[in-house]
């Protein structure tokens, strides 16, 4: 287990380098809402997105972006809300998404795809 939060924090990690490489904003990281969790809200330009970070070692459950299914969506758009309704007054946003960043990893040939995937819900 100790494995995957160490995958996890580290994928989260390398997408906060990726996002302020190319230009957002990262306003918060692991934001909780009672049980709910957003890895990263980001702004760019106008746009705040809610992002989920996912990272895969290995093939053997599917790929990164396989990973997140409709509950998973449906729990980020849930704190998201509450984030906008704690928030909103400090955004100064006009658009708000959910955005998915996949992150597969394979250490044995040092290779790793980044994909982050725009408005997924």
């Amino acid at each position: 287990m100790e494995g995957n939060v160490d995958a996890g924090r580290l994928g989260e990690n390398i997408t906060e380098s990726y996002l302020k490489l190319v230009g957002y904003e990262v306003l918060r990281r692991n934001f909780r809402f009672g049980h709910l969790e957003i890895d990263i809200v980001a702004r760019k330009d106008r746009c705040v997105a809610f992002i989920e970070v996912k990272t895969r070692r290995n093939r053997h459950y599917g790929s990164a972006v396989e990973a997140v299914d409709r509950g998973k969506i449906q729990n980020i758009r849930l704190a998201a809300e509450f984030f906008l309704a704690s928030y909103a007054g400090i955004l100064a946003a006009d658009e708000y998404r959910i955005d998915l960043v996949a992150l597969d990893v394979d250490d044995g040939a040092g290779f790793m795809k980044l994909r982050h995937l725009r408005g997924i819900a």
